[in-house]
């Protein structure tokens, strides 16, 4: 049953196993055969986590994969944010419709599993454990939005309400398509606390739109360790070599988990509850492109792996930003072109209408500042009809001073799952 748990890991089981029982029999609070019952029912448990978690790590992987290629064709010499969670799940119900090389592309660039159930099932876990959220506000909805002359196919919808939660609702596109993007757009706004609005701007729907597939997702959270506002002053951050400008930084002084590798700063800030996490890059000789052009899902890894329990005195400047992007160009450029043309493939839709992606567009938005974050994103996909355990360090303080440009991240932490990320060329709150 354990030949696939590493040996470091059997190690920790054992350890943990082994406390149990000296403390049980030692002193008094159980007999010897309650204690191996205890045992049992322990290393079961750990298994199953074990198991669950590893389930998760192929799926997160490739979900990170995804996250980092997105955000290398979006950043810009400017203030990046985005949900790659939102981007990628959309997308994916939309790739459930998908056949031939329409779904091949589609699973590349989205990097997902060839394996359809497989695939299913961890989306739903994903979406399942992200909604489970106490001690802060998590909430993501995804929806159909379906031209009442569309046929859609009963067993795609059976699968978006199954796998992906997704709710449905009949619009009258061809009849009335302003009228179809405004109940849309209000949607997307109350479903996001009001931060994200007109996420479909005019003209975007018209009579052809058979179909918008929509994902919303809405964070607000405390920092498990608040910033006094008393600290906060004006100090310089270096927009460029060139040019510094005074900005609102926060201060504290606490421990966190922190490290450095290749020269790359970074720090793990956990949020109340302690099941999401931002992560703080500052990259080597403030060189933030040289750092966009090198991260990937590996160096990620090698990022959150490098880090270890400090002693920090931590400046992190007050930022708040939106953002807006139509993505259909770099999906395209991504990989996934054939999804945009009159070849597409979607019958797994609708068998009666042949269906194409005409675009993509996602808005998200970010407020960092000393009580906590609040972010929120919402993606839509339009189609239409073709034509034809770590160590204090307690002797030095680690310094954290995030006064030039920096990446950020924020994860959620049981899940690995990158919910939001962005990078900070001008902090403009």
């Amino acid at each position: 049953m354990f030949e696939s748990l590493k040996n470091t890991e059997l190690k920790n089981l054992s350890q943990e196993i082994s406390l149990i029982n000296d403390f049980g029999i030692r002193f008094g609070k159980l007999s010897k055969t309650n204690c191996l019952s205890m045992k049992k029912i322990i290393l079961t448990s750990l298994f199953f986590y074990y198991s669950m978690s590893q389930l998760f790590s192929q799926e997160l992987r490739n979900s990170d994969k995804f996250a980092f290629s997105m955000l290398k064709n979006l950043a810009k010499n400017e203030n990046t944010f985005l949900s790659p969670y939102s981007i990628r799940t959309i997308l994916s119900l939309c790739a459930e419709g998908a056949n031939g090389a329409t779904l091949d592309e589609m699973q590349k660039t989205l990097y997902l599993d060839a394996d359809a159930t497989k695939r299913q099932k961890e989306m739903q876990m994903i979406i399942q454990k992200i909604s489970d959220a106490k001690d802060f506000k998590l909430l993501t909805t995804n929806m159909l939005w379906i031209e009442k002359s569309l046929e859609v196919l009963d067993n795609y919808k059976k699968l978006a309400k199954d796998f992906y939660m997704a709710g449905a609702e009949i619009l009258g596109f061809k009849e009335n398509p302003e009228k179809a993007r405004q109940r849309i757009n209000l949607f997307v706004e109350e479903k996001t606390n009001k931060m994200i609005k007109n996420l479909l701007p005019a003209n975007v729907i018209d009579k052809e739109t058979k179909m918008v597939l929509t994902n919303t997702i809405y964070f607000k959270a405390d920092w498990e360790y608040s910033f006094d506002k008393k600290n906060t002053q004006k100090i310089d951050f270096k927009v460029n070599n060139e040019k510094d400008e005074k900005v609102d930084m926060m201060y504290q002084k606490n421990f966190f988990k922190a490290g450095i590798l290749d020269g790359n700063s970074v720090i793990q800030l956990p949020y109340k509850g302690n099941k999401v996490s931002m992560w703080v890059i500052l990259p080597k000789d403030k060189n933030l492109s040289e750092l966009l052009k090198n991260i990937d899902a590996k160096l990620w890894t090698s990022l959150k792996s490098s880090v270890a329990r400090k002693d920090v005195r931590l400046y992190l400047p007050l930022f708040e930003f939106e953002t807006k992007y139509m993505l259909a160009n770099d999906l395209k450029s991504m990989g996934m072109p054939t999804a945009f043309g009159n070849g597409a493939q979607f019958s797994g839709i609708s068998r009666k209408t042949s269906l194409k992606i005409s675009e993509v567009i996602h808005q998200a938005k970010v407020k960092v500042e000393e009580k906590g974050t609040e972010a929120a994103a919402a993606t839509a996909v339009i189609m239409r009809e073709t034509s034809s355990a770590h160590q204090i360090d307690r002797i030095d303080p680690f310094i954290f001073k995030a006064d030039h440009p920096f990446l950020f991240v924020i994860e959620h932490t049981e899940t690995q799952e990158i919910l939001f990320m962005g990078t900070v060329q001008k902090p403009t709150k």
